[in-house]
């Protein structure tokens, strides 16, 4: 615990402070899940901002999902854009 503030850029104390973080294995399925989240969101968003999401756009991309084998698909949500992968 006295040790805590020694770890550069972290503001908290740890979840589990009884376990040194360099004891810490990260899972890296769900690092990489996270980040594919966040990078898609913003593929979407930057379509979005240029008025380039449409159902043209919409029709390539579940083509390009279909080609590389993953079940894909867009429905709307009370008005807000969702996307579903379903692998």
């Amino acid at each position: 615990m006295e040790r805590i503030n020694t770890y550069p850029g972290h503001i908290k104390k740890p979840l589990f402070y009884m376990i040194p973080l360099e004891q810490w294995i990260p899972d890296e399925l769900h690092i990489m899940l996270r980040i594919w989240d966040r990078l898609w969101s913003l593929v979407i968003a930057e379509l979005k901002e240029f008025n380039q999401f449409d159902d043209l756009c919409r029709e390539e991309i579940m083509q390009e999902m279909n080609q590389i084998g993953v079940k894909f698909q867009f429905w709307k949500d009370q008005g807000m854009e969702l996307y579903v992968i379903d692998g």
